[in-house]
């Protein structure tokens, strides 16, 4: 920038005195807009592939000559990309993508905007720009927060500093155009000099000395003044456009703005100093229309003399028509919308007016005296409005109501449910008329609720399949325009129902299947656009599909809306199945009248009438009553022309197999009375839902492709010019197609049920019946009867069907096992991979005999705390459960002394009974059959607890500690001792290793026999593991050790 100022510099000491001031007036305005304004550009243009393919998502740079990046961005679909705020100069623009390549080339920006295009590659290339394309685009101005060194002055005195702030002012001038103002300028000076003929100045240099007026003065608490007018304003920001530009400044850093009208154009240039060399002026761009503008001319010498014309401003007005007012809208109510205030308040728009006077001036050219502006707003003002109510939009007899303001109230109720249009029309003060668009809208100040509705299907109580059809009737609404929904709830349980929004729709089909054998309950809401409802009570129906109907099918011929040529037709249909297993009737119908019934898919329907339009469709029921119904197809019957003869179908016969899925028709040749008619032949295949059609001129035709394991149905119908038509004789003909055999499918067993008990010796076997993908292919069944899987089968039998007894019996209480396997007329079988298991028992037995362990049999010296032990016993008969009961009395000849344990399914009792007391006990099992078996053949146990006086034998002589019993033992074993006289006893168990294991005696006992039991568990009551220890006694001197073996 230094050659610049040095450039001024030497300007300044070329100019006179006398241009002093003009000179340095448009210096200090071009540097403040070279410093100011930055020329930015925008380069756009597409990426592409060297075959010319647009390119998205390519990564694309610009750097300058020292690889500095200036900015990027990436392509959009098709390749487009577009860099915006790039500065004059020259570039390198640079592209790269993943798969693509890269690719760069360089770029000059040359005060336009650039188009460009590169071309990226996974091979080098060289591209260089051959032209710039330009469009307009403004300059972009500086935008930033900090306001304190904003270039204004304020109050009276020494201006402000001007001071920059590169983070706020970014600019770049541009040398070569402030070089050709500056020659502009040495010109004018030297043509001043030698006082000839100035050149003129460039337009471009009197542009930068306009002076802009702005609307609003801001003052800023650092004392800063900015002038200009507000762009945008958020809740903490204003956006200014300014003399340098535009800037954003923080709210609360403003305490004061003040607002001024803005004035209207300019004149041109008052006070030109080169005015004397254009004594008129012609002005040469048009003026704006409705302005007033003000003028006057200002003679100047050389030596700066002035005197203005005569009379100072004169003024003339601009209009070159009287304008209407403004187009307007109306705002409320909104058009077809609904009112429920029947005095609803109308409002518009205000309109403007075009026609204004304003006067145009500026500081710099306001007569003496005058005030700050010369500008005037003479705005012509709309003073009335025609506001139109009506029932039409013809208005037909209605008076507008005349008001000032922009809204309108009727002073009375307009019509309930009625349907009103209104508009207005606007008057300015020179009569200028201008009318807004027509609106309507309708009154309902208390809206109706739905009608009632009926429910119709499913009805009360009635049974449906999985996927019913809910309809019902419909509502109505009483209000004008408004409409109703229904909203559909159905469901197993009233709390938990599932809602359907059905919108105006009447019926409802589920999607999905609902439960079958369940009861549902169903109702229906009915809503009008102002949320009132009528709902329906509760319904419910149930769903129950034991009965299967027949399964889906469709008519195949003749088709819907066909004509035929004869008075009798075949009429086929796809076949239908029944998953029951039932067999299926069809009942055809022309005109709504049954005409026969038959268990093929084809009818033939005789006698039919000429001229005649049949409308038929069929019905399959099963035996239960289940019923399945087509579509409705039409034909119409015209006999008139002669149709082809008949004729017999040659090849395949009826039933024949093909081992391949080619196959070749034949079939007679057929001829037809009727001069000049030809005939064609129209092949029709059907398997199941696949049906197959082929046309041809010949009398044999081969397919190819047919679908394996298949029974197909062909015919062949003959065809004339006219539309005649005759069909084979002898109807459809089957053939099978197996191109291989396949092995049947296995069977389902369904008696006897696994694990199940069999009371009949013989019973009846029975499974599902098997299938086989082959057509026609017999199915038998290999059943297979065993005691043991692994071993041999003890019988087994090849039926045809599906259920089969032996005719020997079985053994009583056993395990059987068996199977079926399945097997094909080829002897193909399809091996079942398990057994199912079942017992049988061909009347009850009681368990068997079973012993006592402890007490023993004429035991004596136990302790109070007896522990009854037994052996388990088993039952013959499978699956029986066998429960135990103690029985045990002092004196078992009177049964009324007997005590009876609660019954349990263990096989050990610990009871406390009386000390020194003699007792008797035995156990009953009882079985699930209410069998009861006695102990020891139901023969009592005697035992004594403690010693009886009476009996000096029951005393031991001397001190003894027993073997334990069992032993081994798990999980508990009884350990008895002999006491010959009362004292302490302990009896202690410890590991091999020593140690306490549990404590089972430590008191004092009474001589006698005595026993405890031990459950493998130590002081604490935790089970200890598996192994051997050692229990010892210690009473008085006496001190005896045993071992015992615990098994887990």
């Amino acid at each position: 920038m230094q050659s610049v100022y040095d450039e001024w510099h030497i300007l300044h000491i070329l100019v006179g005195e006398k241009m002093n001031k003009i000179v340095h007036f448009i210096i200090i305005f071009i540097s403040i807009s070279l410093l100011y304004a930055q020329d930015v550009y925008i380069v756009s243009g597409i990426v592409k592939t060297p075959t010319g393919k647009g390119i998205k998502k390519v990564k694309l740079t610009i750097v300058n000559t020292n690889g500095k990046k200036i900015s990027d961005t990436k392509s959009t679909k098709g390749g487009l990309f577009k860099f915006k705020k790039i500065p004059s100069g020259s570039y390198i623009l640079k592209g790269e993508h993943k798969k693509e390549g890269s690719g760069e080339k360089a770029i000059n920006v040359l005060k336009e905007n650039l188009a460009t295009s590169l071309i990226i590659s996974t091979e080098p290339i060289i591209q260089q720009e051959n032209s710039q394309k330009t469009e307009p685009e403004s300059i972009v101005t500086k935008e930033d927060k900090a306001i304190n060194q904003l270039p204004q002055q304020r109050g009276k005195g020494e201006p402000t500093q001007l001071t920059f702030d590169e983070t706020f002012f970014k600019y770049d001038a541009n040398l070569k155009i402030l070089q050709s103002e500056i020659d502009s300028l040495k010109s004018v000076v030297r043509g001043y000099e030698k006082k000839q003929t100035m050149p003129d100045v460039s337009r471009e240099l009197l542009e930068l000395i306009k002076v802009p007026n702005f609307q609003h003065r801001i003052e800023l608490q650092n004392g800063t003044v900015v002038l200009g007018d507000i762009l945008e304003e958020s809740d903490s920001t204003l956006t200014l456009k300014t003399q340098i530009g535009k800037l954003v400044l923080k709210k609360r850093m403003v305490i004061r703005m003040d607002e001024y009208d803005k004035p209207g154009p300019k004149v041109i240039f008052l006070g030109d100093p080169f005015i004397e060399y254009y004594p008129n002026y012609q002005v040469s761009e048009p003026l704006l229309d409705n302005t007033e503008y003000f003028w006057r001319v200002v003679a100047t010498d050389l030596n700066e003399a002035e005197i203005e014309n005569s009379g100072g401003y004169q003024s003339f007005t601009v209009n070159t028509e009287n304008d209407l007012p403004g187009d307007f809208a109306l705002l409320s109510p909104e058009n077809a919308s609904m009112v429920t205030d029947l005095t609803p308040t109308m409002m518009w728009e205000e309109p403007t007016d075009a026609d204004v006077m304003t006067s145009i001036g500026g500081p710099s050219s306001r007569p003496s005296g005058g005030a700050n502006t010369l500008a005037t707003n003479n705005t012509r003002e709309v003073v009335s409005y025609d506001v139109y109510i009506g029932m039409d939009d013809l208005f037909t007899d209605v008076t507008p109501i005349t008001v000032q303001t922009n809204s309108y109230t009727p002073d009375t109720d307009l019509a309930e449910d009625m349907m009103y249009y209104w508009k207005v029309v606007a008057t300015d003060n020179d009569d200028g008329q201008t009318e807004s668009a027509v609106s309507s809208f309708w009154t309902n100040s208390q809206n109706s609720v739905p009608t009632a509705i009926t429910l119709l299907t499913p009805a009360s109580g009635e049974q449906t399949g999985l996927t019913p059809t809910f309809s019902w009737t419909e509502s109505s609404d009483a209000d004008m325009n408004d409409a109703v929904s229904y909203t559909l709830s159905y469901g197993s349980d009233v709390n938990m129902m599932e809602s359907m929004t059905m919108g105006s729709e009447l019926s409802y089909t589920p999607d999905t299947d609902l439960m079958d054998n369940t009861e549902y309950h169903w109702q229906v809401t009915v809503t009008d656009l102002s949320g009132a409802t009528f709902t329906t009570n509760l319904q419910s129906f149930t769903v129950n599909t034991e009965n299967d109907n027949p399964t889906g099918f469709t008519l195949v011929s003749p088709e819907d809306g066909t004509t035929i040529h004869q008075h009798s037709q075949l009429l086929v249909w796809s076949p239908s199945t029944d998953l029951d297993g039932d067999e299926i009737e069809f009942d055809v119908y022309l005109n709504g009248n049954s005409v026969g019934m038959t268990d093929h898919n084809y009818f033939y329907a005789n006698d039919l009438m000429e001229d005649e339009t049949y409308e038929w469709y069929v019905i399959a029921t099963d035996n239960n009553g289940g019923m399945t119904e087509t579509n409705t197809w039409t034909f119409t019957v015209n006999g008139e022309n002669s149709a082809p003869t008949a004729f017999a179908l040659l090849s395949p016969e009826s039933e024949a197999l093909f081992n391949t899925t080619s196959v070749s028709f034949e079939w007679e040749s057929s001829t037809d009375s009727d001069p000049m008619d030809a005939i064609m032949y129209h092949l029709e295949l059907h398997s199941g839902e696949t049906h197959m059609a082929y046309d041809t001129d010949q009398t044999t035709f081969t397919v190819e492709g047919l679908m394996d394991n298949s029974v197909y149905h062909w015919s062949v119908t003959a065809h004339d010019m006219n539309g005649a038509m005759t069909e084979n004789s002898d109807g459809p003909l089957m053939f099978i197609v197996n191109v291989q055999n396949d092995p049947p499918s296995l069977s389902s067993l369904v008696a006897p049920i696994d694990s199940s008990i069999q009371t009949n010796l013989s019973p009846l076997f029975y499974w599902t019946e098997a299938s086989d993908p082959d057509p026609m292919d017999h199915i038998s069944y290999h059943l297979i009867l065993t005691q043991d899987i692994a071993g041999s089968m003890v019988q087994d039998a090849v039926i045809d069907s599906n259920s089969f007894s032996f005719e020997f019996e079985l053994e009583d209480n056993s395990d059987y096992y068996w199977k079926v396997n399945t097997l094909d007329s080829y002897g193909l079988e399809t091996i079942a991979p398990d057994y199912v298991m079942f017992y049988t028992d061909d009347f009850p037995e009681p368990p068997l005999n079973f012993t006592t362990l402890l007490p023993e049999n004429n035991s004596a010296g136990i302790g109070t705390e007896v522990e009854f032990i037994w052996n388990s016993t088993t039952d013959p008969d499978p699956l029986e459960q066998i429960r135990y009961q103690l029985i045990y009395a002092t004196n078992w000849d009177d049964s009324s002394t007997y005590i009876f344990s609660d019954i349990i399914e263990d096989t050990s009792l610990t009871i406390s009974l009386n000390n020194n007391s003699e007792y008797y006990w035995k156990v009953h099992a009882m079985d699930t059959d209410e069998f009861v078996v006695g102990s020891n053949d139901d023969i009592p146990i005697h035992f004594v607890v403690g010693t009886l006086s009476i009996d000096e034998d029951l005393i031991p002589a001397v001190f003894a500690l027993h073997q334990n019993y069992p032993n081994p033992f798990n999980p508990t074993t009884q350990i008895k001792y002999d006491l010959p006289e009362d004292g302490l006893v302990t009896i202690s168990v410890y590991d091999v290793m020593g140690r306490s294991i549990k404590t089972l005696v430590n008191s004092n006992q009474s001589a006698g026999y005595q026993s405890v039991r031990w459950d493998a568990t130590n002081n604490y009551g935790e089970p200890i593991s598996a192994g051997m220890y050692i229990y010892t006694i210690q009473a008085g001197d006496f001190r005896q050790t045993k071992k015992m073996v615990l098994l887990k």
